[in-house]
């Protein structure tokens, strides 16, 4: 007696469990003096989603532990509360729409020091009217190295500097 044929569909896993029957080395069964039942069990596969992070990783923090998720279950980006003066934004590998597929897939997290605009007044008078000077982008961490003013028949007596490092 040979087992039915049965079409299994990507992401999972089939397999006949046979009583009344001694199976054979070639894959096939031999009845006993009872009648024979084939019965079907599906599962579905587990494939990994593996965690990374990538770009200006701050100090301390490290990806999240691979999981393992069965085709059309939601892919689950982790809640990671990004510290000051950093963002951090997720990608997924491969052609999934949130929903695990039939293959591995990494969630990336891509780490970002965020900028800052300096924004120079020559004055208060000019801040408030809102005639900028200069403006520089200056990352989170970095050294604020400002500039120099030049203006026609005065002395700069130089700036009100609220930081010296973003």
């Amino acid at each position: 007696i040979a087992a039915p044929a049965v079409e299994v569909p990507a992401g999972y896993e089939f397999a006949w469990t046979v009583t009344g029957a001694t199976a054979n080395a070639d894959g096939s069964y031999t009845a006993g003096a009872n009648d024979v039942a084939f019965v079907g069990t599906w599962s579905k596969i587990e494939y990994a989603v593996n965690y990374a992070y990538a770009g200006e990783i701050p100090t301390g923090f490290t990806a999240p532990a691979a999981a393992k998720a069965t085709i059309g279950d939601p892919i689950v980006v982790p809640t990671v509360e990004a510290p000051d003066g950093y963002t951090l934004t997720w990608t997924m590998s491969g052609d999934v729409d949130g929903a695990m597929g039939t293959e591995t897939v990494t969630v990336t997290g891509t780490w970002a020091k965020n900028s800052y605009t300096i924004t120079y007044y020559l004055s208060y008078e000019d801040q408030a009217e809102g005639n900028v000077y200069d403006t520089q982008t200056v990352k989170f961490g970095e050294k604020v190295e400002l500039i120099d003013a030049e203006v026609p028949g005065n002395i700069f007596d130089g700036w009100d500097l609220e930081v010296d490092t973003m």
